[in-house]
């Protein structure tokens, strides 16, 4: 469960620092995969290689939740477009 926590802890740390900061692609998951090792560090050292993992999690997070917002924002489109026609 607390590396779960964790993979929600990097996702929330990786989109605000997405915002503040613009940095190439390659840095932004090479600082998902660098702040997931130290969540994995501070979790249980001996397993600092489920890190990566953490930091993969994470990644995912950020592209799925594009995605997300991309759908939704496509079907708020589709819905407003469908009633400017009956209006």
């Amino acid at each position: 469960m607390s590396y779960l926590l964790a993979a929600f802890a990097v996702w929330i740390l990786w989109t605000t620092l997405g915002v503040i900061f613009t940095t190439p692609a390659w840095f932004q998951y090479a600082l998902g995969m660098t702040l997931g090792t130290g969540f994995a560090l501070l979790i249980e050292p001996s397993d600092w290689y489920l890190g990566i993992g953490i930091g993969g999690a994470a990644g995912f997070l950020v592209l799925v939740s594009d995605l997300l917002l991309v759908t939704a924002d496509a079907v708020r489109a589709g819905v407003l477009v469908r009633l400017g026609r009956r209006g």
